[in-house]
């Protein structure tokens, strides 16, 4: 059985018997990855990696550090969000909000700890099955889809939240996951999740197209329709496919594309956040791959996260937090501010000198170059020291108006590492990819090589 105390203690302390170097939860040097390091990507553990490649791996173990603190070991439900500083100690018993979607990435994230040897196959297996069990048998929801918020101690739905559709994409996504690495008996219960998902009835029909919606409330009925074409409303669109319960494929391609200029570059959804360019495609692989309407979903998130780039040095010449001078941050995304939550746009301003690093760090597949030569110029630079935590990097502005978040964000921390598990060694690509569900989806919408894809091969 997994002893979660006997965890945390060798994850903050290091834990020589099975091979953990320094640790990841502290400041000084680089975590070493156990397992089968891959020396072309550069894992810390081998000779050739790269600084930059040490802090990624630094950064990525204290990700999964924070999905395993911050689980009920009851439940196997993982909260929403946790103070950056948070202590290890946390009571169970206490009524605390967890996520669907943070539990969702826990799951999806299970095998790319058992390969790290951050657990065992036989934990990483256990813990898949409690959580599981939890969603089968007690988590609330309508129509197959949950409560975007829950008791992290009972999955009873947490004051007057919505159903969400994509959260419960991405609690499904890592029901997936977990199946397809662990098989049976865990693979029974995750198809009866899965079968229960009546994704028909959150179809929103208004002049004659037929779009998701975004969710559901008890007195205010659906929510308004996912409408628009982009990687995190895929997420929603291709498990809707692709289950048994599911809607045609026209519904995806009843959304609409939107285009416009940020930073001097064509982007897709040029208002929406960086996050929303790449959500979907920590299960989805898509490099390379095009819908009907040739949708390049890869490319387009390459596309914006380019912009955000460029957009934040431009804004360096006004704003300190993204200035040469205090390490060049990048991140302009959706989350917690001065202000509260917010989605700012790549508007000079709107931002208002917020950067959101672990957003950045989850586009890995698209800006390994610039994370290489940013990771080492960032941890040279005194904001690393309001940055940088036990569990991450929290969001701040530097200058005359400092400010810092006081949270770190279940969804900021598993995209990140989710993504830099696929950028390792395609864990949660792989094991999703390979789901029935993925398969009939893919078949569904009709997704193929591109041409220019094809030509290079």
């Amino acid at each position: 059985m997994f002893q979660r105390r006997r965890f945390l203690f060798a994850l903050l302390f290091g834990n020589a018997s099975r091979g953990w170097g320094p640790s990841p939860l502290s400041e000084g040097g680089a975590a070493e990855v156990v397992g089968q390091p891959d020396p072309a990507k550069g894992e810390a553990g081998s000779p050739r990696a790269a600084p930059a490649d040490a802090l990624l791996d630094e950064l990525g173990r204290k990700a999964l550090g924070w999905l395993l603190t911050f689980r009920n070991p009851r439940s196997g439900l993982v909260l929403d969000r946790a103070r950056h500083d948070a202590p290890v100690a946390v009571r169970f018993d206490k009524p605390e909000m967890a996520s669907i979607a943070s539990t969702g990435y826990f799951l999806s994230l299970l095998p790319e700890m058992e390969r790290l040897g951050l657990l065992s196959g036989a934990d990483a297996q256990s813990l898949a099955a409690e959580t599981i069990s939890t969603i089968d048998k007690r988590l609330e929801g309508v129509h197959g889809l949950y409560y975007h918020f829950v008791d992290w101690r009972s999955g009873t739905r947490w004051n007057d939240c919505e159903v969400s559709v994509l959260d419960s994409a991405i609690l499904l996504n890592g029901v997936m996951v977990a199946s397809s690495a662990f098989g049976d008996p865990i693979s029974e219960s995750a198809d009866r999740i899965l079968n229960r998902a009546n994704w028909a009835a959150f179809v929103h029909r208004d002049r004659g197209r037929s779009l998701l919606t975004l969710g559901s409330h008890p007195r205010r009925g659906q929510l308004g329709p996912a409408d628009v074409a982009s990687s995190e409303m895929a997420m929603a669109y291709f498990l809707a496919t692709g289950c048994p319960n599911g809607v045609s494929a026209e519904c995806w391609y009843a959304t609409r594309i939107e285009r416009g200029v940020v930073a001097g570059i064509d982007v897709l959804n040029p208002s929406h956040p960086l996050f929303t360019s790449y959500y979907g495609m920590g299960w989805h692989d898509l490099e390379g791959i095009v819908d009907r309407r040739g949708l390049d979903l890869f490319s387009e998130a390459g596309k914006a996260v380019l912009a955000n780039i460029r957009f934040c040095e431009e804004e360096g010449k006004r704003e300190r937090t993204y200035s040469g001078s205090e390490g060049g941050w990048i991140g302009i995304s959706a989350g917690d501010s001065p202000i509260g939550y917010r989605a700012p746009k790549c508007v000079a301003g709107d931002p208002d000198g917020v950067v959101w690093p672990m957003t950045f760090l989850a586009a890995l597949p698209w800006a390994d170059d610039v994370l290489r030569d940013r990771l080492p110029r960032w941890k040279a630079s005194a904001a690393w020291h309001v940055a940088s935590g036990p569990f991450g990097l929290r969001p701040f502005r530097l200058g005359e108006r400092p400010w810092h978040a006081d949270d770190l964000i279940g969804i900021d921390v598993g995209s990140f590492a989710v993504s830099l598990a696929n950028h390792r060694n395609r864990t949660v690509w792989r094991h999703w990819m390979r789901h029935p569900i993925a398969v009939a989806a893919y078949q569904r919408l009709g997704l193929v090589r591109s041409k220019r894809n094809t030509s290079n091969t």
